[in-house]
């Protein structure tokens, strides 16, 4: 029971890193590059 606990917990957070990946690629594709170094520079 917990390898599947476990399992899911990894695939969901693979998941939602993945989509995140995602959202910051489309991001940048709209954004100029100041904008998107002024973004990082935040973080």
């Amino acid at each position: 029971m917990k390898k599947n606990l476990l399992g899911a917990i990894v695939i969901f957070f693979v998941t939602f890193a993945f989509l995140l990946v995602i959202k910051e690629v489309s991001n940048t594709e709209n954004a100029s590059d100041f904008e998107s170094t002024e973004f990082y520079a935040e973080d």
